[in-house]
């Protein structure tokens, strides 16, 4: 299963080159491939060439992902930086910085991602 989680709306580049990711897997003989976006929002069209493709897609909302990053303690860069600007930090001191959110990447397992919005 590859998962790959978007902070912001979906765009169809985003879901084009996960479907490139899909066929390079199968072009290498991987069998029973499962690909899956997650968004805040996801628009009809990008929704409608997943379903073409056969590629899971969910909406996340931001305030889920919060919560989320919240409950593991980690920092959400965006609200960090604009907390610091605006006056004192709301966004508690992260004692597990270095730590990776878990089954988010790993690239000791070979999973490969880009950035994502959680401090690390």
């Amino acid at each position: 299963m590859l998962m790959e989680l978007k902070a912001r709306t979906l765009k169809y580049e985003d879901a084009t080159q996960v479907a490139r990711y899909r066929d390079e897997l199968k072009r290498n003989g991987h069998k029973n491939i499962v690909m899956w976006l997650v968004a805040p929002q996801i628009p009809t069209s990008v929704r409608e060439f997943l379903d073409d493709k056969g590629i899971e897609y969910s909406e996340f909302h931001f305030g889920q992902f919060r919560r989320v990053a919240e409950r593991h303690s980690f920092i959400i860069k965006s609200e960090a930086e604009s907390s610091s600007q605006s006056g004192p930090s709301k966004v508690p001191e992260n004692k597990n910085q270095s730590r990776q959110p878990r089954g988010l990447c790993s690239s000791q397992q070979g999973i490969s991602c880009t950035p994502c919005m959680f401090g690390s």
